[in-house]
């Protein structure tokens, strides 16, 4: 009995679609509800810290003084706690899942220091410590 059944869904089988995407020709379609990976754009970005004392995995460091805003994705766990509490929505969660990678790398965003406009209207470049 139990071979005529497994017959009839192997000869089924053979008439219908496959049940799997063709992963590397068919993109998948991603719902707005995906959780990728956070973006920030650090233009906005008053690094603040808010984001880095919400994160429960300690993923984020952010550094004030040296102006930079640190992600390490492998402890990510995509919570979204960070963008709900960024008081100036400069961070989103992104729709694309993270590509994948054979090392562990930490991404550091450094903020650019803002450039001084003079009454003239000439743009000044901000000065550079040199040592």
């Amino acid at each position: 009995m139990g071979s005529f059944v497994l017959g009839g869904v192997s000869f089924a089988n053979l008439f219908k679609k496959p049940a799997t995407k063709m992963y590397p020709k068919v993109q998948p379609a991603y719902t707005p509800m995906t959780k990728g990976h956070i973006v920030n754009d650090i233009e906005a970005c008053t690094l603040c810290g808010v984001c880095a004392k919400k994160c429960p995995s300690d993923a984020i460091v952010v550094d004030k003084p040296g102006r930079a805003w640190s992600i390490d994705p492998f402890a990510c766990i995509q919570c979204n706690n960070c963008v709900r509490a960024c008081p100036q929505h400069c961070m989103t969660m992104a729709i694309q899942y993270t590509s994948p990678s054979t090392t562990k790398e930490v991404l550091t965003l450094i903020k650019p220091e803002k450039e001084e406009v003079v009454a003239s209207g000439a743009v000044v470049e901000p000065a550079v410590a040199q040592s």
